[in-house]
């Protein structure tokens, strides 16, 4: 009955199910930076904090054992859907930032994955073994995204 809804099969339904969780993302996202005031660091704060509380995207899971196995076509839809959703709202609010001159960067797609794949990365992180809680370490890695390791 299912194979009715999604001819193509399971890699279809895989792909269907992804484009679901990224387009909660990408609206999540969307809606969270958009409820900030124009202050990058309060923005990226409240991503981090909204992917925090998300289950987290597996993206090198998905690219190293499940796309391997997907049409170049279903790749394709995954990588589009993934960039649309976890970077593109990121690379809007760091180039409204870049038109404010809050920030110089001329490559907003490195550092939104960047802060994506970092902030996500924290899942894995065991706030016991830290000694401290994740919303903590991702305002942390934001502030040194923003504010850089070198003494001023």
């Amino acid at each position: 009955m299912l194979y009715h809804h999604v001819p193509g099969g399971k890699a279809d339904l895989f792909v269907e199910v992804m484009e679901r969780i990224f387009a909660r993302h990408r609206t999540g996202l969307t809606t969270t930076i958009a409820a900030q005031t124009n202050d990058l660091r309060a923005q990226l704060y409240a991503v981090g904090d909204w992917l925090l509380a998300q289950p987290p995207i597996d993206m090198v899971r998905l690219e190293y054992v499940d796309m391997p196995e997907l049409s170049a076509a279903q790749v394709q839809r995954l990588t589009d859907a993934a960039y649309i959703a976890l970077q593109a709202p990121l690379v809007q609010a760091l180039g409204a930032a870049v038109t404010r001159q809050e920030i110089m960067h001329d490559d907003l797609d490195l550092i939104s994955g960047g802060l994506v794949g970092t902030i996500q990365s924290l899942h894995a992180v065991s706030e016991h073994v830290a000694g401290k809680p994740r919303q903590v370490m991702a305002h942390r890695l934001i502030d040194v995204f923003l504010d850089g390791l070198r003494a001023r």
